[in-house]
């Protein structure tokens, strides 16, 4: 047995919207399903600068160094500014004489002391250029909302970082 269905114009614009509209729906859940949310942490927003005092200071407390050694490190730490923005960038600049270089990052992970970022390189950084090995994963240390420490590479030292903006 067949049932014939008439539908007014009127009918048939309605059913057209009404599929349109489940579409579009279907569509927009679909998209927030497979399309990935990017993770922000706002504690990691803004300009920090290298903090030469509290890294070597770190440092002294596990060895001592000559006033060569001392200068050298003088110069090694204190110079590197980081500026991480929300849209998922970081430029990073050597010393102040050096052009700014930019990336991208995520936010891997995150607890209420720390936040955990992935480096994503479009190409090889200038510190590896210096023979100083960069992870792609960094794990941020915040010990307040203007300071936070990492160790660096295959590193077993703090580096310090000091908010600046």
């Amino acid at each position: 047995m067949t049932v014939a269905v008439e539908l007014s114009m009127t009918q048939w614009k309605q059913l057209a919207f009404g599929l349109a509209l489940l579409a579009s729906l279907l569509f927009a859940v679909m998209a927030l399903i497979l399309i990935p949310r990017r993770i922000t942490d706002e504690r990691l927003l803004g300009t920090w600068q290298s903090d030469a005092e509290r890294t070597i200071a770190e440092l002294q407390a596990n060895r001592t160094f000559n006033d060569e050694q001392l200068a050298g490190l003088r110069k090694l730490f204190g110079t590197l500014q980081i500026t991480y923005v929300n849209n998922g960038t970081f430029t990073y600049q050597l010393t102040a004489n050096d052009p700014a270089e930019k990336s991208r990052y995520e936010v891997i992970g995150r607890d209420s002391h720390s936040v955990v970022i992935r480096e994503i390189a479009s190409k090889p950084s200038e510190l590896q250029s210096l023979g100083i090995e960069q992870s792609e994963i960094s794990h941020i240390h915040f010990d307040s909302s203007d300071s936070y420490w990492i160790i660096p590479g295959m590193g077993t030292s703090r580096e310090y970082f000091q908010r600046v903006r």
